[in-house]
């Protein structure tokens, strides 16, 4: 609990901020607007517990005494409702500050409620982007589920970059816990950004008539450390590999899809990358329905280093 004066210098509001269990910490806030006269005294004591009760659940709550009442600044006399409506937004403000959300709130005609972020104009929500929207439903209703719900999130990045996405679900992840979550997408970075996670690669899907009757699917789970730069190649990939030298602009990539049209071609840059990866993906556990397999120019070498290289680490030497 931690007292303090905020507001205009003149007229300084008394606060008391109540700061979240960081154990359970949310990504939510309150604001406890008091009663006034004699109702304020025998609420008093209960608000001050209500607080705490709050902030042991994880939320940030700030209380605070209006202009002319309490230990804030001014005279009962000269208070009005208008005053107080403004001290509830300046409360806003201060509680958002304190919660380390960069918005601040403002109240115009027909009690219109406009956000500004830091550097840009006041916007409504009715000014919202559609990925601004996406992310408010996604957090939303995640953010109000029951415990213990399956929760699937379809296709985020339809109105969201990575950027956004990402860390958004890490967060929402991290504050429920006690949900499960499904999470449907194209976006072969994101299981990534999440390597606990499991991952499900959908290969086809049978149906009978017009319903789903079977799936073919690959799991990674997140239980061993398979390098981010190997995932990458295998998500969206068929289930056999050719790793080559090379780069997506060289030739060799479309020189070898037509060679092996049934085998996804990863250009690597060097051939110690395409022995890296083609050792890396064989050495998973968990990767052993992918067949991967290493091809690199010969450049040179002698016999017996043609022979050996190839067994060790199952690439082969182009001529």
């Amino acid at each position: 609990m931690n007292p303090f004066y905020f507001g205009s210098s003149a007229e300084p509001l008394l606060g008391v901020y109540h700061s979240p269990n960081v154990q359970s910490a949310r990504d939510s806030a309150v604001l406890l607007c008091p009663p006034i006269a004699q109702e304020y005294i025998l609420t008093h004591w209960s608000y001050r517990r209500l607080a705490d009760m709050l902030a042991n659940e994880g939320f940030d709550v700030l209380r605070f005494d209006y202009f002319g009442t309490g230990d804030s600044a001014g005279h009962s006399k000269d208070a009005t409702i208008e005053i107080w409506h403004e001290n509830i937004k300046t409360a806003a403000n201060e509680l958002l500050e304190l919660s380390g959300l960069p918005i601040t709130v403002s109240i115009r005609e027909n009690e219109r409620i406009l956000a500004r972020k830091p550097g840009s104009d006041e916007y409504s929500i009715a000014e919202l982007s559609d990925g601004e929207r996406n992310a408010l439903l996604i957090a939303a209703a995640v953010l109000t589920a029951k415990p213990n719900t399956l929760i699937l999130i379809d296709e985020p990045e339809r109105h969201l970059h990575r950027s956004i996405i990402s860390p958004l679900l890490t967060h929402l992840f991290a504050r429920r816990r006690d949900c499960a979550f499904i999470v449907s997408t194209h976006e072969v970075l994101l299981p990534i950004d999440h390597p606990d996670s499991m991952t499900l690669l959908v290969r086809s899907c049978s149906y009978q008539g017009k319903n789903a009757s079977g799936w073919e699917i690959d799991i990674v789970t997140g239980e061993n450390a398979i390098p981010e730069d190997i995932k990458l190649d295998i998500y969206g990939a068929r289930r056999r590999l050719l790793f080559v030298e090379g780069t997506e602009e060289s030739l060799d990539k479309p020189l070898y899809g037509l060679l092996f049209p049934q085998i996804t071609v990863v250009p690597k840059g060097n051939c110690r990358e395409v022995e890296r990866s083609t050792i890396g993906v064989r050495a998973a556990a968990d990767l052993n329905w992918v067949h991967a397999y290493g091809l690199v120019d010969s450049d040179g070498r002698g016999h017996e280093d043609r022979r050996r290289r190839p067994r060790r680490c199952g690439c082969a030497r182009a001529p």
